[in-house]
């Protein structure tokens, strides 16, 4: 090799490195420039726009808590909400302190939160809303029923104004059309006239002392005043739980004897069905069934035929508390639009809805984008809130026709 080829060789690596030099120090300060606007945008897109803290006064295992966190955990995502949910474990609940226990968490939280959302812990509401009122954090409760509190306190943003809402269903107007559907579809079944139809009904409701049971009785009672050729032989009350109200259902049984079934719970649907068979009726056929409640089982007994219809939906309450809240925060007072006593209507399932409601039930997945068009802040064309569990399954839901 001659010397001026080692010479033009040296000099070419020379070049390259020196290119290699000068494209890394360009890249060097491109990078410079950029990273601090990446890093605010990425920051950004990181920050949540709330934080929010739910309280569960039940089981991590609850069915119906676990449909209730799924919803609200779906519109959090959608709406850039950081959830934080916080289940009250049985001993807590026995012993009445879910209100010390909520003062902890808040407490020893790394994070400050921007609101709270819970049901009312029973004999200690005041409790709770004065620890959240001393510490400044605004509370949207859910599902509890208010009858029991004190006159003074029975409203938000009265004795404590960062009481802002309580959203819950109407549980007089669920056991008054449980009891109406219930009449309409025996009047079916037979034949007659809805006001010539004789039955016997008999009630299978929760625990005597419970507001919730004694809401949806007194809604049941209603209907019948309507329905005078309806006689109610019996009410049951269980303790809510489908071994109880097995039980309770094999001694009633020996006893009277009805053509139709009213259930204030999902979770005993079952157990009045099973029970029926046991003592030789067949629901469907020798009795008919209508609950109260949603669940995987409801949806099964349906679909059997077992049971007639179940009103559901109020597992959509900690999400809806979320979209009002939104709204609330970004200046969209919801009081102007439904007041701060919100109360909810059910949706019915049924073996005509069965197929797109049903099967969404069992394996709920929500369209994000669409949860959005619940809140104003999302969609100025919004004028009224519409809670209905069947119109925002219909909306939102993935495989489900509008």
């Amino acid at each position: 090799m001659t010397i001026r080829k080692k010479l033009y060789l040296k000099k070419s690596v020379a070049m390259k490195r020196i290119t290699r030099i000068l494209l890394s120090y360009c890249i060097y300060l491109v990078s410079g420039l950029l990273a601090p606007s990446l890093l605010a945008q990425t920051s950004a897109q990181a920050q949540p726009e709330a934080r929010a803290l739910l309280f569960v006064n039940a089981d991590e295992k609850n069915a119906y808590w676990q449909r209730q966190v799924g919803f609200a955990q779906a519109v959090a995502l959608s709406f850039n909400i950081e959830l934080v949910v916080e289940y009250i474990s049985p001993k807590v609940r026995a012993h009445l302190r879910e209100v010390e226990h909520i003062s902890k968490t808040l407490d020893t939280s790394q994070v400050k939160f921007d609101y709270v959302i819970s049901t009312l812990p029973q004999q200690n509401e005041n409790a709770l809303l004065q620890a959240l009122e001393k510490r400044q954090i605004p509370l949207l409760s859910i599902k509890s029923n208010l009858s029991q509190l004190d006159n003074q306190v029975s409203s938000p943003r009265q004795a404590y104004p960062l009481w802002l809402g309580h959203i819950t269903i109407d549980d007089v107007y669920a056991g008054f059309v449980a009891a109406k559907q219930l009449i309409n579809h025996a009047a079916k079944h037979t034949g007659c006239k809805p006001a010539e139809c004789r039955f016997n009904l008999m009630a299978i409701s929760g625990e005597q002392y419970s507001p919730i049971a004694q809401q949806r009785e007194a809604g049941l009672r209603r209907a019948l005043k309507y329905s005078q050729q309806v006689n109610l032989v019996q009410t049951i009350n269980s303790d809510w739980s489908p071994e109880s109200a097995y039980g309770l259902m094999n001694q009633a049984l020996q006893k009277n004897s009805a053509e139709l079934f009213w259930v204030a719970d999902a979770d005993i649907a079952r157990a009045t069905v099973t029970s029926l068979g046991y003592n030789n009726f067949i629901a469907g056929e020798h009795a008919l069934v209508g609950a109260i409640g949603w669940s995987n089982d409801v949806v099964d007994l349906i679909e059997f035929g077992n049971l007639e219809f179940s009103l559901g939906g109020d597992f959509m309450l900690a999400g809806w508390a979320l979209i009002l809240m939104t709204d609330y925060l970004s200046g969209r007072d919801f009081k102007q639009d439904s007041g701060v006593l919100i109360k909810t209507k059910l949706s019915k399932l049924d073996r005509s809805s069965l197929y797109s409601l049903g099967q969404f039930i069992k394996q709920p997945e929500w369209q994000e984008g669409r949860l959005r068009s619940f809140a104003k802040r999302y969609n100025p064309n919004l004028k009224r809130y519409l809670f209905s569990a069947e119109h925002f399954i219909r909306q939102a839901g993935v495989g489900v026709n509008p």
